[in-house]
């Protein structure tokens, strides 16, 4: 009979645990999209003109004038004028004739993957691997960008108690602005996350939509002609619709809508090594402030769940060639979210 009683204590305690943190499988999405939002913006936000590539200048000759039968050919071939970017001062990044304007149209398309451990506060913490697939089209003018962008966002979430997996999408634009070595950006976009989570007593599915925008101010100080400093600072806002549901182990449970605020310091140190090679270096400090996001268990309040901010820093390699140019990195985390990531991108200019 005691051996009965310990055996029934062991499952209770177990579903216990499992429902107590079970309960919090839209928040835990919300702050998966939230730390999302923030990897989109880094793709998005890149500096502009250091993504130039170098493309081959296409001689366009025509017969020089003559004022008799002579043949044209004797006065050999002359250049039409900025055809190789003489009036800009900057040869390779002339796209065309036109003597004065440096258009870029261009295309991009990235992966990152993610893994990290998310330290909640005074909650179990949770083992997450993500995956961002990033694709874009747009145009650099006149010290002017805009970006039409989309792509996929996923992830894994697990512990102990928890088993949820997410499969998402998001599209969006963004516009920028370069005026002398000030630099500024802002992004708006939306999306969707379809979430599937399992624990021991119970299985739901449930879906967030989002919504969000961003804007970054970088100032770019040289150091020499090879060597670039670029301290940057992002801000954004990013709503999440919440989804309140009757679980499969028949609990009610309501979740209020979120809001995250992001506040984010950065510096960017980017270097020249030649031959169409360049490397970066990169830091930041990522603070996002949670407004809503309240959860009721069976109409009775639970405390929220939080989570604390974090440092990112990685490099990059990035190799130009004729007409494109790509782009590796790895980079860490630390603090709230601490874990390894990497990733490549490639960009194709037409």
């Amino acid at each position: 009979m005691k051996t009965q009683y310990a055996l029934i204590g062991i499952l209770i305690t177990s579903v216990a645990h499992s429902a107590d943190f079970g309960i919090y499988a839209n928040s835990v999405s919300a702050h998966n999209i939230a730390t999302a939002q923030h990897e989109i913006a880094n793709r998005v936000f890149v500096p502009m003109g250091k993504t130039s590539v170098v493309k081959p200048a296409t001689t366009h000759t025509k017969p020089a004038v003559t004022n008799d039968d002579q043949d044209p050919d004797a006065y050999g071939e002359m250049l039409y004028y900025g055809e190789f970017g003489d009036d800009t001062g900057v040869l390779p990044l002339v796209t065309g004739r036109s003597g004065g304007e440096n258009s870029d149209e261009s295309f991009r398309i990235g992966w990152q993957h993610f893994s990290d451990n998310v330290k909640f506060e005074s909650n179990p913490h949770l083992k997450s691997t993500s995956d961002l697939a990033f694709i874009a089209y747009g145009n650099e003018f006149n010290a002017t960008r805009m970006e039409f962008f989309g792509g996929y966002s996923g992830a894994h979430a697990r512990n102990e108690s928890m088993d949820m997996d997410t499969e998402g999408a998001f599209i969006g634009a963004s516009f920028g602005k370069k005026i002398g070595k000030l630099e500024l950006a802002a992004m708006a976009d939306f999306g969707l996350a379809v979430n599937d989570v399992k624990s021991v007593i119970y299985s739901d599915d449930f879906n967030n939509f989002y919504a969000g925008i961003m804007a970054n101010a970088a100032y770019e100080f040289d150091y020499d002609d090879d060597i670039s400093f670029r301290p940057a600072l992002r801000t954004g806002y990013t709503w999440i619709d919440s989804a309140s549901y009757i679980s499969s182990g028949g609990e009610n449970i309501t979740n209020q809508d979120f809001g995250f605020f992001e506040l984010s310091p950065m510096l960017d140190v980017l270097g020249n090594v030649g031959d169409g090679l360049s490397i970066g270096a990169h830091v930041g400090y990522i603070m996002n402030f949670r407004t809503g996001g309240k959860v009721d268990l069976n109409y009775a309040a639970v405390p929220k769940l939080d989570i604390n901010n974090h440092f990112e820093y990685g490099i990059v390699l990035s190799q130009n060639f004729e007409g494109f140019s790509l782009n590796m990195n790895i980079g860490r985390h630390d603090g709230a979210r601490n874990g390894w990531n990497g990733g490549a991108e490639f960009r194709y200019v037409f």
